[in-house]
C-alpha cells in the first residue's frame, strides 16, 4: 500500500533521489541543504546529516561495514534513473566493489548488476563489468582481495579507453588498491565478450553435467571421499543457485552416473555407488532407493535411467539388467548377465516404453521396458561404446573405434543414418546429445565437433579458440549446441558460447593451433625441443630461444614420440612408441631428415629419460624396474643397470650438468586416498658415475 501511494511516479524518484543524496553524503560534513521555507524562500541549512562511509572502523582486527550503504545505495541511484551516479558511485566504483565483495557476496553484488541490466539493458559498461564479475567469479568468491588483480589482468586494454570512461577510470582505480596486492603488468587474462562466459570449480575432473527437463540449469555431480555433491548452475551465466551434498557411510563411487527427469526439474537419479538413488535438489531429500550392486564396487561404473513415462527405473548392474517401480522401489524384473567386472564393456538407454543395451560390446538388444521380453537385436557390424535414445526416437550408437555414430529407428530398428566423420576421444560419458536430438557433441586432440545427427554436417573448432591455448577438457556437455559446458582437467567448469567469434584456423596453416605436450631443454643454452598435437598427429619442433622460432619442424603422424633429450641442435635420444610390437623404445635421432639412425635395445615403456654423460652415453631410470639405465649411444646397447632392491620406492632422478653424478629418491611406502598419491620419503641416494 505505502509503495503504490507514495513510491510510484515522479514522487518515487525524488523519494529515491534524496535516499540517495543520504547515503552519498552529499549533506553531510557541514555542507547546508538548500530547502523552501513556509514563505516560499530559499534558505540553506546544516541538517547535521551523518557521514555515510563504506566502512565505519577498519583495523587488522575486524571490519566495520556500513551495510546499509553497500545495500541500498545502488538501489535508490537505480530507481532516481541517475544512471552516470550509479555506475560511478557503484557499480564501476573500485573501492564500492571491493567493499561490498568482502562485507557480503559475489552472489549480491551480482543482483545488482542484474537489476541495473534489467533498467539500462543496452548500456555497454554496466555489462562489461557484470560479465567480468562472472568471470573471475571463481577468485573473488575465494578472496575478495584479487579484486584488483583480476581487473587489471582481464581489462587493462580499456584503462585508457575513451569509449568506456567508467570503465577505464575502475581499472585505474584498481592499481591504487587499499590493501596490498599482486598486480599484473599486462592483461594476462580472459577479457569479457569472448567466447568464455564463466567458471567455478567443481572439485574434481570426474564431474558430470545432467540438464534440467525445463533447460534453464545444468546439475553439476562429482564424487567426495563420503558421498557426492551436486551444484545447481543457472545455465546461461552459470550462477550458482545452490549446492547439495549427500553423505552416506557406505555409498562412496569413483564417478556418478546423473540422469535427470522429463517432467520434474529438480529431480535427478544417481548411480555409481551400490544404491541408485532417486533425489529431490530442491527439498535436498532422497525420495526411493533402489537395490542395485551385489555389493559395494568402488569403481564400477552403470548406467541408470527412467523408463514408461517415469514409471520405471532401470540400471545395467554387475549382474543383471534391472527393472523397478519408480514409486515404491519394488524390483519388477532382473534379466541375468552373469556377473561383469569394472572392465566389461556395457552401455544402455531407455525412453517410453524401449531399453537397450549391449553387453561386451556384441550387438544391440531392444526390449519392452515394462515386461523386459527382448523385441529385437541389432547387429551393429563392430562393437558398442555407448548408446542413446535420443529425443526424435532414434537409437544413436557410439562404436568402439570412436570414429563414426550411427542412427536407427527406434521403432523399426532400421539403421537410417551412418556419420563417418563424427569422432570422439576415448574415456566415459562420451556420446553427447542435445536436448532435442538434433546434435552430438565430442572432442578429439585438436578439435571441438558439433555434429547435425539429421544433415551429417560436422562442425569444427580448434580446441584452442574455444578453451585458450592452456586449458584441456576432461569431458564436454551441451543442452542445445550453443553453451558448452566444459570440466576441465584443473577441476573447473567453465562454460562456454559456441561457437566462439574468433575462428583462427586454417587448412594454410596447420601448426598455428597446435597444443604443446612437452617441452625439454637443450644443451647448448640455445635450443630446446617441444613436442604438440594437431589434426595431422604430433609434431616434433627445435626452438631457438633467443630468436623466439621454430628452426625446424617434424610431423610425426604414426608414432607417438615423448622424453626428447637433445645431444647437440641436430641430434637427440627419443621415446617413440612402436605400433608393430606395441611398445615403447628410445631411438637416437637426426633431428634434420626425422630419420632413425639406431634403436636403443629394451623395452622402454616404464623408463624416463634423463640425459647424456660425456655425448657417448645415455641414462634412464625406470620407477618399475627401479633402476638406472645406461646405454651406449654409439651401438644402442644397454650396457649397465644399475638396481635398488625391491624395498624402496624409486620416485625420481636427476642427472647433474656435469654428466658425473646422479641423485635418487627413495620413498618407502605410499597410500592412496581420495584419488591421491602420497608418498613418504625415507631418503636420497647420491651415484658417482663412472662408465668406461
Amino acid at each position: 500500500m505505502s509503495r503504490d501511494c507514495y513510491l510510484k511516479g515522479k514522487q518515487g524518484e525524488i523519494i529515491h533521489y534524496n535516499m540517495s543524496q543520504y547515503f552519498l553524503g552529499t549533506w553531510a560534513d557541514g555542507n547546508k541543504k538548500p530547502f523552501d521555507n513556509k514563505d516560499n524562500e530559499k534558505i540553506y541549512m546544516d541538517r547535521l546529516v551523518a557521514k555515510q562511509p563504506l566502512m565505519y572502523e577498519t583495523n587488522e582486527e575486524r571490519n566495520v561495514f556500513n551495510f546499509r550503504k553497500l545495500n541500498e545505495l545502488p538501489h535508490h541511484l537505480l530507481k532516481s534513473v541517475q544512471l552516470e551516479q550509479l555506475k560511478k558511485e557503484t557499480l564501476c566504483n573500485f573501492e564500492f566493489l571491493f567493499a561490498k565483495l568482502r562485507a557480503t557476496s559475489l552472489d549480491v553484488v551480482l543482483e545488482d548488476f542484474s537489476a541495473a541490466r534489467n533498467f539500462y539493458g543496452d548500456d555497454d559498461e554496466i555489462e562489461i563489468v557484470e560479465k567480468f564479475m562472472r568471470l573471475s567469479s571463481m577468485a573473488l568468491i575465494r578472496d575478495p582481495r584479487q579484486l584488483a588483480p583480476q581487473l587489471i589482468g582481464r581489462l587493462q586494454s580499456l584503462k585508457d579507453n575513451g569509449r568506456h570512461p567508467s570503465v577505464g577510470k575502475l581499472v585505474k582505480d584498481a592499481y591504487n588498491s587499499s590493501v596490498p596486492c599482486f598486480v599484473p603488468s599486462y592483461q594476462c587474462l580472459t577479457s569479457p565478450g569472448g567466447s568464455l562466459v564463466s567458471s567455478i570449480e567443481v572439485g574434481d575432473q570426474n564431474a558430470v553435467c545432467e540438464f534440467s527437463c525445463d533447460g534453464k540449469t545444468v546439475f553439476v555431480g562429482y564424487p567426495t571421499k563420503d558421498g557426492v555433491e551436486i551444484k545447481v548452475l543457472d545455465v546461461r551465466t552459470g550462477k550458482l543457485i545452490r549446492r547439495v551434498n549427500f553423505r552416506w557411510e557406505n555409498e562412496t563411487a569413483f564417478k556418478w552416473f546423473l540422469r535427470s527427469s522429463e517432467h520434474h526439474k529438480d529431480r535427478l537419479l544417481l548411480a555409481g555407488s551400490k544404491t541408485v538413488l532417486l533425489v529431490d535438489l530442491q527439498t535436498r531429500q532422497v525420495l526411493r532407493t533402489y537395490d542395485a550392486l551385489s555389493e559395494a564396487l568402488y569403481n564400477f561404473h552403470y548406467p541408470v535411467s527412467f523408463g514408461s513415462d517415469e514409471d520405471i527405473v532401470v540400471a545395467l548392474t554387475d549382474t543383471a539388467l534391472k527393472i523397478w517401480k519408480t514409486a515404491d522401489g519394488n524390483l519388477l524384473h532382473s534379466l541375468a548377465l552373469g556377473q561383469l567386472d569394472r572392465e566389461t564393456a556395457r552401455t544402455m538407454d531407455a525412453k517410453g516404453k524401449f531399453l537397450v543395451y549391449s553387453l561386451h560390446g556384441q550387438g544391440l538388444h531392444v526390449l519392452d521396458v515394462s515386461t523386459c521380453e527382448e523385441l529385437a537385436k541389432i547387429d551393429v557390424g563392430e562393437k558398442i561404446k555407448e548408446v542413446r535414445i535420443s529425443a526424435l526416437n532414434q537409437i544413436v550408437v557410439l562404436p568402439t573405434s570412436r570414429k563414426s555414430v550411427l542412427l536407427y529407428d527406434l521403432n523399426t530398428r532400421v539403421m537410417v543414418k551412418n556419420i563417418p566423420e563424427y569422432e570422439a576421444y576415448f574415456g566415459l560419458h562420451r556420446l553427447q546429445l542435445t536436448q532435442d536430438g538434433t546434435k552430438a557433441i565430442s572432442y578429439n586432440d585438436s578439435f571441438v565437433l558439433v555434429t547435425n545427427l539429421q544433415s551429417g554436417e560436422v562442425q569444427k573448432t580448434p580446441k584452442s579458440s574455444l578453451l585458450g591455448g592452456r586449458v584441456d577438457c576432461a569431458n564436454l556437455f551441451t543442452r542445445d549446441g550453443r553453451q558448452v559446458m566444459a570440466v576441465c582437467f584443473d577441476k573447473i567448469l567453465r562454460i562456454y558460447k559456441y561457437p566462439p567469434k574468433e575462428l583462427t584456423w586454417t587448412e594454410s596453416d596447420p601448426f598455428v593451433n597446435e597444443k604443446i605436450s612437452g617441452v625439454y631443454p637443450g644443451v647448448d643454452g640455445r635450443h630446446l625441443v617441444t613436442t604438440s598435437m594437431g589434426s595431422d598427429g604430433q609434431t616434433l619442433s627445435v626452438w631457438d630461444v633467443p630468436l623466439s622460432k621454430v628452426v625446424r619442424r617434424l610431423r610425426c603422424s604414426n608414432v607417438g614420440v615423448n622424453e626428447v633429450r637433445l645431444l647437440n641442435s641436430t641430434q637427440a635420444v627419443a621415446k617413440i612408441y612402436i605400433e608393430e610390437r606395441k611398445e615403447f623404445a628410445f631411438a637416437f635421432v637426426d633431428l634434420k631428415d626425422g630419420s632413425v639412425l639406431r634403436w636403443m635395445d629394451g623395452n622402454a615403456g616404464h623408463s624416463w629419460a634423463m640425459g647424456f654423460v660425456k655425448e657417448a652415453y645415455f641414462l634412464a631410470f625406470s620407477r618399475v624396474q627401479r633402476q638406472l639405465e645406461i646405454w651406449n649411444v654409439s651401438t644402442g646397447r644397454l650396457v649397465q643397470q644399475r638396481g635398488f632392491g625391491r624395498k624402496f620406492r624409486l620416485a625420481d632422478a636427476m642427472l647433474s650438468n656435469s654428466g658425473d653424478v646422479v641423485v635418487f629418491s627413495l620413498v618407502q611406502f605410499f597410500f592412496y586416498y581420495y584419488y591421491y598419491y602420497f608418498y613418504f620419503t625415507l631418503f636420497t641416494n647420491v651415484i658417482q658415475l663412472n662408465i668406461t
